[in-house]
């Protein structure tokens, strides 16, 4: 029974300690900030060495803050552009804990509280910077510039919260859905527009080109037929004048010749059929061998 009454004591005593080490003891990791803050709620200690670290259970509690780089992605807010169209714009924002006590103070340690103040900075930063921008100013606007004037605005917001700004981004920046198809609308309109005037266009240029086209055909054509007829007329006369010559040189081989071909015309293919008188002076050479 003693050997049993003494494992047992030593098991409580070591559950005694285990319980004790955890009360009394804390962890901070690789990326943590640990705050020490006491009953009162004031912060004891700001600890963010790695490692094992005592505290007094009974009079401070411990609080761990990432001390590593936040983002966070703000829903799209709605804002009226000088010349009174509506804008949908969100954003995001980047920081980091510098001072955790400060921002323990400003937010008692609630990041909630954090980004509600940063997003609160941020959207009247770009209420402001719409409300002196026209729609097309907004949309077309250097992007850079906008961005330093949002990143300026929550700077100044951010030094109250003990942390540091890394980078404020707009995601996009986009019109209602109203007044896209208003815009699909328009831009359609217009192409149709545009297509109905270019076809038109290109009608009348294809109207011209054919037009001048038949044109040309048709003074080529009168070219070429007035030079045929210059040409037959030519050949005619030469032609004539070599029947001609020929008749003068010998009148009655000339005549021999033509009745030769008048022969060939006629009668010279198989099957032909001339009715003619024998008498007839066509066939005065057959009839009159003598005279040849």
């Amino acid at each position: 029974m003693n050997i049993r009454a003494a494992s047992v004591s030593i098991v409580v005593l070591l559950l005694a300690i285990v319980i004790i080490a955890v009360a009394f003891t804390y962890t901070v990791v690789e990326g943590e900030v640990a705050l020490k803050v006491s009953a009162s709620n004031e912060v004891v200690q700001v600890n963010d060495a790695p490692g094992l670290h005592f505290a007094l259970p009974l009079t401070e509690r411990i609080l761990k803050l990432d001390k590593r780089v936040v983002f966070h992605d703000y829903p799209e807010e709605r804002y009226v552009t000088a010349d009174g169209q509506v804008l949908r714009v969100d954003c995001f924002i980047a920081w980091q804990i510098v001072d955790a006590s400060a921002f323990y103070k400003s937010t008692q340690g609630n990041v909630d509280v954090l980004q509600q103040g940063l997003g609160t900075s941020a959207h009247n930063a770009l209420k402001d910077m719409m409300a002196k921008r026209s729609l097309k100013q907004a949309v077309a606007a250097d992007r850079n510039e906008s961005i330093t004037e949002l990143y300026n605005a929550v700077t100044t917001a951010s030094a109250q919260y003990g942390v540091k700004l890394i980078d404020v981004r707009i995601h996009k920046i986009g019109l209602l859905e109203s007044y896209n198809d208003a815009v699909y609308t328009g831009m359609r309109n217009s192409f149709r527009k545009g297509t109905a005037t270019e076809r038109a266009q290109g009608d009348a240029d294809a109207r011209e080109i054919r037009a001048q086209a038949d044109r040309a055909r048709v003074e080529m054509l009168a070219i070429a037929n007035r030079d045929a007829a210059m040409i037959r007329g030519e050949g005619d006369a030469q032609a004539a004048a070599i029947y001609a010559n020929a008749y003068r040189a010998n009148a009655e081989f000339f005549s021999f010749y033509r009745s030769l071909q008048a022969y060939r015309e006629s009668i010279g293919k198989p099957g032909d059929v001339l009715v003619i008188s024998p008498d007839s002076d066509f066939f005065k050479y057959f009839n009159k061998p003598a005279s040849r």
